[in-house]
């Protein structure tokens, strides 16, 4: 059966309306909800295994981005959820239950009133937080390769020390973790990765390494714009190095699921 649309979110097939909010005779921004062809087939073993990992499988890996209301990995909420896999991708953003810090403001350009999410003023079209989660899992399960059907990579920059842990807890928290951990063979952090490809950088940020390596400026307030361009850079890392093996710089989802029991039992 084919998927529908509701305020300009396609869903998938059954899955109802999202749970939306959106002001009066304004002209709102939709969140946006793309699945396209699928267009890499994978014969590879599972990703985890040692060995290269190049473009051929680039359907495999998911890039994925979350602008926070702060930078308190255990606190923080979710205001914009993005991934891009392949030519597909979503984008979501949330009302927080969580106000929104004047540095994350002065970044992203994001502000909450009213439990209504402006972006530099305008309002937006927003879902519940669980579901751009649920929405989120859908996609990831829709990216997966091969047959049997394989997990695929979720990459981030810097996602070990922040995107991965806030990703944890809240998927734990609304009782999705068992889905994602199934569906998700570990966390790549290109943070690291970028520094070992080319230790001679003099920055490492999502805004320099566009800049350098793409010649783009880097919208610092778009989450999905940010999933693009590490996507990009991804494929030119790939065409400089002859393939990128990842090993040294992916984590299992086990191992953040681990972390946080550990934070639990010292509370």
């Amino acid at each position: 059966m084919a998927g529908m649309t509701f305020l300009g979110v396609a869903t998938a097939a059954g899955s109802g309306p999202p749970q939306t909010r959106r002001g009066a005779d304004r002209t709102i921004i939709s969140p946006v909800l793309t699945c396209c062809a699928d267009t890499a087939d994978l014969t590879s073993a599972p990703l985890l295994s040692r060995h290269q990992i190049n473009l051929s499988t680039m359907s495999a890996i998911v890039f994925f981005n979350l602008e926070t209301t702060d930078l308190d990995t255990e606190r923080c909420h979710i205001i914009q959820l993005a991934a891009v896999c392949a030519d597909k991708k979503i984008n979501f953003y949330c009302v927080p239950w969580r106000s929104i810090s004047e540095r994350a403001t002065e970044v992203t350009g994001l502000t909450d009133h009213d439990d209504e999410l402006y972006l530099n003023g305008r309002p937006l079209d927003t879902v519940a937080v669980y579901y751009a989660l649920t929405s989120f899992i859908n996609f990831l399960r829709s990216c997966r390769r091969g047959y049997p059907r394989r997990p695929v990579l979720l990459a981030a920059h810097n996602a070990k020390r922040f995107f991965a842990p806030i990703l944890t807890r809240l998927l734990k928290k609304f009782g999705l973790w068992y889905q994602f951990k199934w569906l998700v063979s570990g966390f790549v952090d290109t943070l690291p990765l970028s520094m070992k490809l080319y230790p001679n950088l003099s920055s490492y940020s999502r805004k320099f390494l566009a800049d350098h390596f793409l010649g783009k400026a880097y919208k610092l307030n778009n989450a999905l714009e940010g999933a693009l361009i590490l996507q990009q850079l991804f494929i030119k890392w790939d065409q400089q190095n002859d393939g990128i093996n990842l090993d040294h710089f992916t984590s299992p989802p086990k191992y953040f699921e681990e972390l946080r029991k550990k934070k639990r039992l010292a509370e």
